[in-house]
């Protein structure tokens, strides 16, 4: 009887110190896994994209410009870094010395990738390969 309650108890502790061991693997694995998917998520924000920022004034090209710039980074900011923008409350006023003006209801709008942009320059996220228009619009 001895014999066998020594049996069972040895087989409950094997049991309890192999359950315990591969609780703790698994963790490690979690853990590691967690780690490798914010490594690659970090690597993708890092990834430097290319963009076209053209301006257009009375239909003229007056500015061609390739931005190297890291992947979701704002237009207005990229625009700022690159070229030289006046803007109040994220409308732009002036690009490189070209203003807008109220009085002859001229103002600088934008298309994305041939498509009206429907968020403001300060919104909106750049993408590898976008090609942005500026046009001082007569309305």
């Amino acid at each position: 009887m001895k014999k066998t309650s020594n049996l069972i108890l040895s087989l409950l502790m094997a049991g309890i110190l192999t359950t315990g061991c591969g609780i703790s693997e698994t963790q490690d694995r979690t853990n590691s896994s967690e780690e490798q998917v914010e490594s690659i998520t970090a690597k993708d924000k890092s990834k430097e994209v290319s963009a076209n920022v053209k301006v257009l004034v009375a239909g003229e090209e007056v500015e061609d410009v390739e931005l190297a710039v890291d992947n979701g980074v704002i237009l207005l900011d990229a625009m700022k870094e690159n070229m030289i923008i006046e803007e109040t409350d994220g409308f732009i006023n002036s690009i490189n010395g070209v203003e807008q003006s109220e009085k002859d209801n001229k103002f600088w709008i934008y298309t994305a990738n041939d498509e009206e942009a429907t968020v403001g320059a300060n919104e909106y996220e750049l993408l590898d390969g976008d090609q942005v228009v500026w046009e001082l619009t007569e309305f």
